[in-house]
């Protein structure tokens, strides 16, 4: 388990919460579940800098494909990225999602 924890630290990830797992099977702990997840996206994010490296600014798809990649087996889908979104502002994560004119989101 050490050692699990210390690889998913090593890719930026403090924890992988599983939705199941934060939400006990209901429904009252899908606010918990998405709170969890914008701030493993933000921690994720700042982890060795991916975010400035990237100029500050991602497409969505990017940000779910490697958010994915470094939660291994324990996937979150479209839906829980676009839900956890907000909530990143709401907690002053110093991260908010934008969508431009032409359709495209960051």
């Amino acid at each position: 388990n050490a050692r699990l924890t210390g690889m998913l630290m090593d890719m930026g990830m403090t924890s992988a919460l599983s939705k199941s797992q934060a939400t006990g099977g209901g429904s009252g702990g899908k606010a918990a579940y998405y709170q969890t997840v914008a701030r493993q996206l933000s921690d994720f994010l700042r982890y060795n800098n991916k975010l400035k490296d990237a100029g500050g600014m991602m497409t969505l798809t990017d940000v779910y494909c490697l958010f994915n990649r470094a939660r291994g087996t324990n996937l979150i889908s479209p839906d829980d990225l676009l839900m956890a979104l907000p909530w990143m502002e709401k907690l002053n994560l110093g991260m908010k999602k934008r969508e431009f004119d032409s359709g495209v989101v960051v």
